[in-house]
């Protein structure tokens, strides 16, 4: 016999018992089953070896997955497609050299169904059963699945940390009726359901240590044992129906379970009443079956009391026969979460361990619903309520993707196409068309229909990363659609998303100042507008799956400023947003932010979320090509990455500086480079501290102080910076096109660094009168070609006093009041590089300082600064800036990566009498001067600070409840935020409420909220299952940490 690769143990034996349809026990060198006689044939390079006194089959890893291993039957034997409930069991040895973390696989152990997960094209394949380990090193999960015909169901286990290189046992028991469950070393490793009945019969022969064909992809180690065991059958069976949901929000109208009751009997049964109850509760609900054939099916539904508290049930359902005997009970599992907190979304953008993103506090992540191919099959239906179900269990909410490049580009569908009539390369996809908005609407139909009601399904992203690619298509209906429009044809000049450069067109004036209605200028309108058929197709996806789902939903659009600046991208997605990489600078994320928010202000009520890219480009960061002196400690693992993980300072920094915007919520991107080591061949995970940054930032600052971000207004912008479409379409090099990267973009950190708070304005802002009121100074960074109406709105602005600044680009018929000179950003050098922006932003403060002071200011430029407010208080964001080189990648000199820990003063023009630090809880210092308020400021590396000034200082806090209340009906509270004079405080403040029954459990009503003007009004719905007699009711100001608490009695 073969010596074994590695040297082996002993491996454990299997029971051998009358119930056993087969067993292979390799440990004493057969390929064949005692009983049944089943024979295998070994394949490949696999073989039987020796371990110790026994053997074991060694499956080898092929260098590619074109060649099989492990064995397979030599010929197709129906026993092996067990008729009702069964279990298969086996003892293997998980070779480490395949286990390897850095490369996640999935290792087949048993297989006769091929196929896992078929598509509507391969209905042929739902058939058979299969058992795998799905791994990154020593992390395992048993998934196993399932084909009924005509779909096909997957189970999956608990993800469970085994020890490499040492026997262990595995057993899945299909119970047939619904119920999947494994052990892991004789543990118990996870519960699943499926559809209850029999598996169908495979033709398929069957196979041990991998896949039965092609794609194949062996289990990498040793098996000493299969066993395959009949099990005892249920004649009937209760179980939650799959095609609907078991996951449930308290207080939602009318929750109803839907169950199924399968016949497994061997008779037809008939005058049969069911009863149901929920366990702990008194109210029992009766139904009667006049009839059910043999394996005929009964779908029912049951009400639910809306008011449980949250957690799992059980709903204890009963089988009478006619007599009132007992025939069969058996439980059937849902769960009731809790009423939606008000919370700041904290997006993963992708999927990942979902426990894992919970415990760092993200609340959404990416788990696809909508088939990138095809129509929705029954398996994904299947699949999509499963995972949203533990979603909702888990408290996360998820959110769709649909991607119009794996429907229409692979497949070389209505591809954009150039004059020439031939597809261009990386051609993008023609949303124009009447064919591809009908598909995609259908498509969305579907999708909403089935999982519309789950109240888990929170968002759907709407084709990300598609518009860079987008160019004129003449192959289409666009040339017509055009001339329809503007009564000519398509400029000849037009060959791809821009016009040819100003400085190589002789046709434009000298002066550049272009007619508005210039043919090429109006046909750039109208395509960057609508005419390529992204925005108007949003708008339609948007509008269809809102006519299915009612709960709280949204969809959004990225990366949504990856265009010239006009109004309409996304078109009417209920949010848009943006993902950034956040060196050299991380304040750079605030400068993408507001490029978002003047494009959502074309479209009222459209929101804004700002995403930070969480992997960082070696070639900007930390270049392959250059060897550091002392190697860092990620070296260790991954010398060769080409993605690194962002560095823990950066990503502080970056969400301070998004978070001092007012967003809806906050995206990540990057999971392998963030939260742990993947498969994923280019994002490594190299600094564990981000991690662990983003949680603690998430657990200080995104949970408690969520509610109050999201609301606390703008002020009204009195500097800005101009972006121009015209400008940008002409001269291009200037322009950021969502990349953070040019002039412009320059511009704005110089200004951060200042100490101003410039917004951003497009065309469209000037020409719509927006800049009227407020706006006192207007930069115009690269503005070399622009519009005659543009030009006409700029003399409007300077008219009634507003500053313009230019630059040596600017176009000779602007005038201008102050002139720049650019600076040009030095990547191998970031030291000398903030310095010359730093010097530019104070030159920009003294040659304003006559015309326009900033209503704040700092004793350093490395405090960054950003103000919000309403009326009576101003909310001060403070961001500390100061940054070395560190010992992550600070050798290379290309990204000043290490916070550094900053001490010194700020200041508002305006007189308060009170300061608090949100974060701490606690009322700071004060000082009062002629020219406005000042406190001190102590910032840790990469810190921020959130400060809140007010007119009165907070004394006191007010609850007030009922003295008694009742159990399932609504509890009112109230508190109030008062100054010494008891009168309430005119501000959004935020506060912490947390409500106890008498066994000390917290209840629902529990969370974070602001008090408007100083008041805040609840009502929550006490549970109908909770404790009754005393309820605690406590209250906390996070402006000051004051807490005050109250009782109520409950029956």
């Amino acid at each position: 016999m073969k010596a074994a690769s590695v040297s082996l143990p002993a491996p454990p034996a299997l029971e051998l018992d009358e119930n056993c349809i087969a067993v292979w026990d390799f440990a004493a060198g057969s390929l064949v089953s005692n009983p049944g006689g089943f024979q295998l044939a070994l394949r490949g390079e696999s073989a039987l070896v020796q371990a110790a006194d026994a053997a074991a089959l060694q499956v080898e890893f092929p260098a590619d997955n074109r060649q099989a291993g492990g064995a397979a039957c030599t010929k197709y034997y129906a026993e092996l497609n067990p008729e009702g409930a069964f279990s298969v069991s086996l003892s293997f040895f998980p070779r480490s050299e395949y286990f390897d973390p850095l490369k996640g696989h999935t290792h087949y152990l048993l297989d006769n169904k091929y196929i896992l997960n078929p598509s509507a094209s391969q209905e042929g394949y739902h058939k058979g059963f299969a058992l795998v380990l799905a791994a990154n090193g020593n992390l395992v999960t048993p998934r196993a699945y399932f084909g009924f015909g005509t779909f096909s169901n997957s189970a999956s286990g608990k993800r469970s940390a085994i020890e490499l290189d040492r026997w262990h046992s595995l057993e899945m028991h299909f119970h047939g009726n619904g119920k999947v469950t494994f052990k892991l070393d004789g543990q118990e490793a996870g519960e699943s359901q499926v559809n209850p009945g029999p598996i169908t019969p495979s033709r398929n022969r069957f196979c041990i240590g991998d896949r039965v064909g092609s794609g194949y992809s062996p289990f990498g180690g040793y098996i000493a044992a299969v066993r395959m065991r009949k099990e005892k059958d249920s004649n009937y069976s209760f179980s939650a129906s799959q095609w609907h949901r078991r996951g449930f929000v308290r207080l939602e109208e009318q929750p109803t379970l839907h169950t199924e009751f399968i016949n497994l009997s061997k008779q037809e049964l008939s005058n049969v009443v069911v009863k149901a109850s929920i366990a702990g509760l008194p109210e029992v609900q009766t139904q009667a079956l006049a009839s059910v054939p043999l394996m005929g099916k009964a779908v029912q539904q049951w009400k639910l009391e809306p008011t449980l508290l949250p957690g799992e049930y059980q709903l204890e359902m009963r089988l009478f026969d006619a007599a009132e005997q007992l025939l069969h009970s058996e439980a059937v599992d849902f769960y009731m979460a809790a009423e939606p907190a008000d919370i700041l979304p904290l997006v993963m953008w992708g999927g990942g361990q979902a426990d894992i993103l919970k415990d760092i506090g993200f609340t959404h992540y990416i788990s696809n619903l909508t088939p990138h191919r095809g129509e929705l099959s029954d398996t994904a239906l299947i699949s999509g309520l499963e995972r949203l179900d533990q979603a909702l269990k888990r408290g996360m909410y998820v959110v769709d993707s649909v991607f119009g490049k794996y429907r229409f580009r692979t497949e070389k569908r209505f591809l954009r196409t150039g004059r020439d009539g031939q597809p261009y390369s990386n051609a993008g996809i023609e949303a124009s068309n009447p064919a591809v908005r009908q598909e995609f609407q259908e498509l969305m139909q579907s999708v909403g229909q089935a999982f519309g009601e789950h109240p888990a399904w929170n968002a759907t992203m709407l084709n990300s990363e598609i518009r860079g690619s987008s160019r004129p298509s003449f192959g289409g209906p666009e040339p017509a659609a055009f001339k329809a429009y503007a009564g000519y044809d398509i400029p000849a000049e037009i060959n791809g998303a821009y016009p040819p450069p100003y400085r190589s067109n002789p046709a434009l004036p000298w002066d550049q100042v272009l007619p508005d209605d210039y043919p090429p200028l109006v046909f750039m309108r109208w395509f960057w507008k609508q005419g390529d058929g992204w925005n108007p197709l949003h708008s339609l996806l948007t509008e269809t799956l809102h006519q299915y789902i009612k709960h709280p939903f949204w969809t959004y659009h990225d990366p949504a400023v990856r265009v010239p600046p006009i109004w309409g991208s996304g078109g009417n997605a209920d949010v848009i947003s943006q993902w950034t990489y956040t060196y050299p600078d991380p304040i750079k994320i605030g400068q993408a932010t507001d490029e978002l928010i003047a494009m959502s202000q074309g479209n009222p009520g459209q929101k804004v979320m700002s995403m930070t890219q969480a992997i960082w480009y070696r070639s900007a960061t930390a270049p392959l090509t250059q060897e550091p002196k002392n190697e860092p400690a990620w070296f260790a693992n991954e010398k060769k990455a080409a993605f690194i993980s962002i560095a823990p300072d950066f990503l502080s920094e970056a969400l301070w500086s998004k978070l001092s915007r007012r967003v809806d919520g906050v995206m990540y991107h990057g999971y392998g480079s963030l939260i742990e080591t993947t498969s994923h061949s280019g994002y490594r995970y190299t600094n564990p501290e981000s991690k662990e940054v983003l949680k603690r930032l998430s657990r200080e600052l995104l949970k408690p102080l969520g509610p109050l971000l999201k609301r606390v207004p703008e002020h009204s912008p009195e500097l800005g910076i101009l972006q121009s479409f015209t400008s940008t379409l002409y001269a291009r090099s200037h322009h950021s096109f969502g990349w953070s990267k040019a002039w412009t973009c320059e511009l704005h950190l110089a200004l951060q660094w200042a100490h101003f708070q410039p917004a951003i304005f497009y065309e469209e802002h000037l020409l719509r009168g927006d800049l009227d009121d407020q706006v006192r100074v207007l930069f115009l960074p690269g503005l070399e070609v622009l519009s005659e109406s543009l030009l006409a709105a700029l003399r409007r602005f300077q008219a009634r006093g507003g500053i313009l600044v230019g630059d040596e680009f600017s176009s000779p018929a602007v005038p201008l009041d102050l002139r720049l000179r650019s600076v040009k950003r030095d990547s191998n050098d970031p030291v000398g590089s903030k310095q010359q922006l730093q010097a530019l932003g104070l030159e920009i403060r003294q040659a304003l300082a006559p015309h326009y002071r900033s209503p704040m200011s700092a004793s350093s430029p490395d405090l960054v600064l950003r103000r919000r407010g309403t009326g009576e208080a101003d909310y001060l964001f403070v961001i500390n800036d100061q940054r070395g080189f560190g010992d992550y990648i600070g050798q290379w000199g290309m990204v000043q990566e290490k916070g550094l820990p900053l001490s010194g003063s700020v200041s508002l023009q305006r007189r308060f009498k009170a300061a608090y630090d949100l974060v701490a809880n606690r009322q700071v210092p004060l000082q009062d001067s002629a020219e406005g308020s000042h406190c001190a400021v102590d910032m840790p590396g990469g810190g921020g600070a959130l400060l809140l000034f007010l007119q009165n200082p907070i004394a006191q806090l007010r609850l007030r409840v009922a003295s008694r209340a009742k159990l399932g009906q609504a509890l009112p509270i109230s508190l109030e935020v008062l100054d010494a004079r008891r009168r309430q405080i005119a501000a959004l403040l935020p506060v912490q409420i947390r409500l106890f029954d008498a066994e000390q459990r917290e209840l629902p009503g529990s969370g974070y909220y602001v008090a408007e003007n100083g008041r805040l009004e609840l009502q929550p719905v006490l549970a109908l299952n909770q404790a009754p007699g005393r309820l605690r009711i406590e209250a906390k100001c996070l402006a000051t940490g004051k807490e005050t608490s109250c009782y109520v009695e409950v029956k």
